[in-house]
């Protein structure tokens, strides 16, 4: 009797085991194809306002938990929309761009007095 209990319970668990991986592998599937639209062309063909929305939505989810998987992925994404965003507003060799204006949580900077 007790020899059945101990393969029923070993049979729960790799079974426990063999679910969680396949959960895992389903979840990091949809996270990677997330990204699938954003590639070359679309950075070339994209609107300066489609651009920022876009940038918006990734940066919303790199400070997501839940695609923590595809976070560095995220990250260099961010960095290309930023390029692109450049490009598109002060153009491939011009150096007079404007300073960033502010972020979401302010600025932290020195009174002039």
């Amino acid at each position: 009797m007790e020899k059945k209990k101990k393969i029923k319970y070993s049979i729960l668990a790799g079974l426990g085991v063999v679910s969680a991986t396949v959960i895992g592998v389903i979840i990091k599937n949809n996270n990677s194809n997330v990204l699938s639209k954003y590639n070359n062309s679309f950075f070339r063909k994209a609107s300066l306002d489609t651009l920022d929305t876009e940038r918006e939505k990734v940066r919303l989810m790199f400070c997501d938990m839940k695609y923590v998987d595809i976070n560095d992925k995220l990250y260099h994404l961010l960095k290309k929309f930023d390029d692109a965003i450049s490009l598109k507003r002060y153009g491939p060799n011009s150096s007079n761009f404007e300073l960033p204006k502010g972020g979401p949580h302010g600025w932290y900077l020195y009174k002039d007095e």
